[in-house]
């Protein structure tokens, strides 16, 4: 609800109570015989009038500040949701460059070659570790108020996956050992990494406002 239509309704209750108010002992007043009938009413109706002002101002203030208080928390929860975002997406790079090298790898078996590639895939898994340490770091420190047990669950997921894929990296020089297996080891993890990185964009996105 609107702050303007929030005061228009709570005047309106004042309103409404004072008229009911002031037509309750006016007519209690008349029965009871009182004199100066409508003096006193209006005396009584003007003393509740201002109970009820005072009442709806503090109702307004209260919605209005928790309002705020909202509006607050979730603009820094987005900012920080967009901090992981952009974190994330970093982190997803240095996965996709590394696995340009890897498909390369996959179909070539010059010595040479592999080793030239194995540094450069070596060089890459270093940032990705790093820039990954970051991400999680930054996730477990805010994961109290950014996200619910179960969206942590698919955070925690993907970094597992990471940390595989990382490991399967750390191989690379190796591969003419047991290459078959370690790439369908990769393979796997790779798909399982994009199906859990799309569903942690969405759960950012769902907090992030982008205006």
């Amino acid at each position: 609800m609107g702050a303007k239509k929030l005061i228009e309704n709570t005047f309106g209750t004042v309103l409404a109570l004072t008229i009911v108010t002031f037509v309750v002992v006016f007519i209690a007043y008349g029965c009871s015989g009182v004199e100066d009938q409508l003096k006193e009413t209006l005396t009584i109706t003007i003393g509740f009038f201002g109970g009820f002002a005072t009442l709806g101002a503090a109702f307004i203030a209260a919605y209005l500040f928790n309002d705020w208080r909202d509006q607050s928390i979730a603009e820094l929860k987005s900012q920080r949701c967009l901090k992981i975002n952009n974190d994330l997406f970093e982190v997803d790079k240095l996965v996709s460059s590394a696995d340009i090298f890897m498909q390369i790898l996959k179909t070539n078996n010059d010595d040479q070659l592999l080793s030239l590639l194995g540094k450069s895939i070596g060089v890459i898994n270093n940032d990705l570790k790093s820039a990954t340490t970051g991400l999680f770091n930054q996730i477990e420190k805010d994961k109290g108020y950014l996200l619910t047990s179960i969206e942590y669950t698919y955070f925690n997921e993907l970094k597992g996956n990471i940390y595989d894929i990382q490991n399967i990296l750390t191989c690379a020089p190796h591969f003419n050992e047991d290459k078959e297996y370690i790439f369908s080891r990769y393979i796997l993890r790779m798909k399982e990494y994009k199906e859990q990185y799309a569903s942690s964009k969405k759960i950012l996105d769902k907090y992030i406002s982008y205006n």
